[in-house]
């Protein structure tokens, strides 16, 4: 069994918003993944949570976080600028978070 997720806030200042991650680190974690949803769901969708808690079973800590648009409650996706910039941001905070993995 696995800790339970750790929320966090990406700050994503090019959208003018921080929005919510969350962290899974096993304790045998080697390895990290930053997982992005897609278009039609958001972090906490069950396929991004069985993948994470699946990941973790096999020493995978994960990183999942919201898009602006998500965070925001918006149907409309980010334009590509903005979505790039929250992936740059979530990836920066998984290395402050586990930049030993």
């Amino acid at each position: 069994m696995t800790a339970p997720p750790q929320s966090l806030r990406v700050p994503v200042p090019q959208a003018d918003i921080d929005v919510s991650a969350l962290l899974v680190r096993p304790a045998n974690a080697e390895s990290m993944l930053v997982m992005a949803h897609g278009a039609g769901a958001d972090m906490h969708h069950t396929f991004m949570q069985h993948m994470a808690s699946g990941l973790a079973t096999h020493g995978v800590a994960t990183l999942r976080f919201q898009f602006p648009y998500a965070e925001r409650g918006k149907k409309q996706v980010d334009r590509t600028p903005i979505a790039h910039a929250a992936v740059r941001a979530a990836v920066s905070l998984a290395r402050e978070e586990a930049g030993d993995l």
